[in-house]
């Protein structure tokens, strides 16, 4: 009997060659199912990163930054810088500024030039006080801003060291400081003994008083007995971050930092009968923000060689004695939003020589029973302040 099969006659069919090419595919291990093709990684998308536009003494800065942007872009995975000569190419073709990002041939030229689906400017500029660095990322293909970051900094340097953190905001990228273990506490004791570095402490709302935990273990915490009892002084600890969950409640006792950087405390509330409310020696990058200092019993704060502080929308009330801020040997300190009222003393300021850049932004004075507003070698750096009911003359 003969038998024939249909198509044979002009060799194998389609069906029989697509057969043959999946077994070679599955042989060679190259097939995959549709889950396993969703689950793949999608390539990154290419950014081009303009030159960061700045003027005068932040030209040099502003060659740093676009360095910390280019390499921050390829740094999480999802996206990648286009290649410097693409990049080299397209700024000496294209010379374009933000704004003509709008018209759609331009962008067409880029795409061709960079295959780049995004780009990213950046511009710093000065303003009252501060430094700003703003960020936009474009989409190529709609022409429509697809992510935006604009942040304010104490210094040159406090920009150099935030640039990468915020062009990962930028891009949706979750920085790595954000990385960091969160803790979160419910009495003293355990605000004790979580302290220490690289990680964020939530507080929960209630009153935490530190009077009688001395005996809490903890390496990271030195106690000074300051005449009326022992005071937790925080030492060597980097990237921490201390707040509440909510605004409002009270962080019991005196703190000090000894040799720290990159701390934060937000929304807390510094009091009791201590010697000072806050102490800092040797400390880089601190900042505390939407919190009260307040009914300590000699001042409010000693700072001694210290380098990029920032005191932002916070409230220092009632204490006093002798000198209430007693500033030592530091530089770059920012008082923005502060409100200082009905404390007493010899003067509210005691600024050495050696201390440098000691400003205060948008501040209020009110109703301090203060002999002199400034009672060191410098004077404090005063932009947009008031004055109402105080013991002390108009500065």
């Amino acid at each position: 009997m003969k038998r024939t099969v249909q198509g044979y006659r002009n060799g194998p069919s389609r069906a029989i060659v697509a057969a043959i090419a999946l077994a070679a595919s599955l042989l060679a291990g190259e097939w995959r199912t549709e889950a396993e093709e969703a689950a793949a990684p999608a390539s990154p998308a290419l950014v081009l990163v303009l030159d960061c536009q700045a003027e005068g003494n932040y030209v040099s800065a502003g060659r740093t930054v676009t360095g910390i942007m280019v390499a921050a872009v390829g740094s999480g995975g999802k996206f990648a810088a286009v290649s410097p000569e693409s990049r080299d190419k397209a700024l000496q073709e294209l010379a374009f500024s933000l704004s003509d990002l709008a018209a759609a041939p331009l962008r067409e030229k880029i795409g061709a030039l960079t295959s780049a689906r995004y780009v990213l400017s950046s511009r710093i500029s000065p303003g009252e006080g501060e430094i700003f660095l703003a960020l936009t990322l474009v989409d190529v293909a709609s022409g429509t801003i697809a992510g935006s970051a604009t942040e304010s900094y104490r210094s040159v340097g406090t920009l150099i060291d935030g640039a990468e953190g915020q062009t990962l905001r930028c891009l949706g990228v979750q920085p790595p400081d954000d990385d960091r273990k969160v803790l979160r506490v419910k009495n003293a004791t355990e605000l004790i003994k979580a302290i220490g570095p690289d990680r964020i402490i939530r507080l929960a709302p209630g009153r935490y008083d530190l009077t009688d935990k001395f005996l809490v273990k903890n390496r990271y915490i030195d106690w000074v007995d300051e005449f009326d009892g022992p005071c937790p002084v925080v030492k060597n600890v980097s990237n921490l971050a201390l707040g509440h969950t909510a605004p409002g409640y009270c962080l019991g006792g005196v703190l000090g930092f000894a040799r720290c950087d990159d701390v934060e405390i937000r929304s807390c509330e510094l009091y009791g009968s201590g010697t000072y409310g806050l102490g800092l020696e040797r400390t880089q990058r601190f900042s505390i923000v939407d919190s009260v200092v307040r009914d300590c019993s000699y001042g409010l704060a000693t700072i001694d060689r210290c380098e990029d502080l920032l005191f932002a929308s916070t409230v220092f009330k009632g204490t006093g004695e002798f000198d209430l801020l007693d500033i030592r040997a530091s530089t770059h300190l920012l008082f923005r939003d502060c409100e200082f009222s009905h404390n007493r003393g010899d003067s509210l300021f005691d600024i050495d020589g050696e201390s440098r850049d000691c400003r205060a932004l948008s501040c209020r004075f009110i109703d301090n029973d203060v002999v002199r507003f400034s009672g060191g070698r410098t004077n404090l750096g005063l932009e947009g302040a008031t004055f109402q009911g105080n013991k002390f003359g108009k500065p």
